[in-house]
């Protein structure tokens, strides 16, 4: 989406190895498996962000990427965080998936959370020639080599290109989880009729092209071998729905009723909306006329399947330990997860004053 002329992206979930390739194949209601599994990030999101060739402004994630602890203050974080060390130097703190977006996206803002804690880094990015000729060399993810590029990349133009990354603590008493910034916008798009979210032409496109790759199947999904630039037909078509629909692309506001209209879970009105106005049929979702099941039966997961949480208590135990008398499974509370599959055991936050100069992020440094 954009607002003022602001591009934003975003990708959801966080990094496992196991399930990076597979379909969405969980549905409610969840298991202990599927709770854990409907949040980890699928190929298919990051395949489609690759695909954008317009920069990115500011980009939102819940997970790190892999390494950024590089590019910043690392020994306060170790200071706060002790327990990490072993997973920075082992390479397995944060999503490779978010390492290889960073590297060709090259945002200028990049905000996560996740980790329980404020980090700042700066990243540089290198001038590697774009093009397939700068994917040479890299690897995607899963430890492949990364797929070809025919994308144009402008981080061969001098000066190298800037992501300032910037991750805040759990939002309770005592902890950095806020900080305002200021996101400096054309004078030219600051009138209040820009002041609204706009639903973004390039993405829409994507979206379109790449929704037959969305599966509901627990087998592996697989991407197309290279990616590439949406074409400017591709662009005023969907740009023609949405004006055709809509008058325009903003994002068109859902009203209470309709909230309360949808069945918990099942339907959403801004959904079926947008799947209308694109033409694309439900795959993952289902409208809000349907009645019963939509998607093919997935066998539920057996507990022989079901990963082990060492050194963790498993969510329905804590539940049970907190006094719930009955797991909803419908529901899934984002707190009980800590990295991939556990809960902040972290000590109590360090007073701000110790590390409020190296995380605070000037939109002038550079």
């Amino acid at each position: 989406v954009s607002i003022c002329g602001v591009r934003i992206a975003g990708c959801s979930g966080i990094f496992n190895g196991r399930d990076y390739n597979m379909g969405h194949f969980e549905e409610a209601p969840y298991d202990g498996s599927t709770r854990r599994s409907i949040y980890h990030t699928r190929e298919l999101e990051v395949y489609r962000l690759k695909r954008l060739a317009q920069p990115v402004d500011i980009m939102l994630s819940h997970d790190w990427p892999t390494g950024i602890w590089r590019h910043g203050d690392a020994g306060t974080l170790l200071r706060y965080k002790p327990f990490l060390r072993e997973d920075m130097d082992s390479g397995r703190l944060g999503s490779r998936a978010y390492q290889e977006l960073m590297t060709v996206m090259k945002p200028k803002l990049w905000f996560a959370a996740h980790l329980h804690c404020k980090f700042a880094a700066l990243v540089v990015h290198q001038k590697d020639g774009g093009g397939a000729k700068g994917s040479e060399g890299r690897r995607d993810a899963m430890g492949n080599p990364a797929m070809c590029m025919d994308v144009v990349d402008a981080g061969n133009i001098s000066p190298p290109r800037v992501t300032r990354f910037l991750s805040l603590d759990k939002v309770i008493p005592g902890r950095d989880f806020l900080q305002f910034m200021q996101i400096p916008i054309s004078e030219s798009l600051a009138s209040d009729e820009h002041k609204v979210l706009h639903y973004d032409p390039e993405w829409l496109a994507v979206l379109t092209e790449t929704h037959t790759l969305l599966q509901t199947g627990r087998h592996r999904v697989q991407m197309p071998s290279c990616t590439r630039a949406v074409s400017p037909e591709a662009l005023e078509a969907v740009t023609a729905k949405f004006v055709r629909r809509n008058g325009s692309l903003v994002v068109p506001a859902v009203t209470a009723e309709q909230t309360r209209s949808a069945h918990e879970l099942d339907t959403n009105v801004q959904t079926d909306q947008f799947l209308e106005t694109l033409g694309l049929p439900h795959i993952w979702t289902r409208s809000q006329g349907e009645v019963g099941p939509q998607r093919v039966h997935v066998t539920p997961i057996t507990s022989a399947n079901t990963a082990s949480v060492t050194g963790k208590r498993k969510m329905d135990e804590r539940v049970a330990d907190e006094g719930a008398t009955e797991v909803d499974n419908k529901k899934i509370d984002l707190d009980d997860i800590y990295f991939d599959e556990g809960e902040d055991d972290s000590p109590t936050a360090p007073p701000a004053t110790a590390v409020a100069d190296c995380n605070e992020i000037n939109l002038d440094d550079v």
